[in-house]
């Protein structure tokens, strides 16, 4: 279960921090977005 976590966080990790250096915006906001977005959109068909 582990190895299945730690590669689902690479993979996600890492196209944030890809984006990030594309856009010139911090890894951290972008994973914030991912999240509120998460939630935003959760109940909407």
């Amino acid at each position: 279960m582990n190895k299945v976590k730690d590669f689902v966080e690479w993979k996600t990790f890492g196209v944030c921090t890809a984006i990030g250096e594309k856009l010139g915006i911090a890894t951290s906001r972008i994973r914030l977005f991912f999240i509120y977005a998460t939630f935003l959109t959760m109940g909407s068909p």
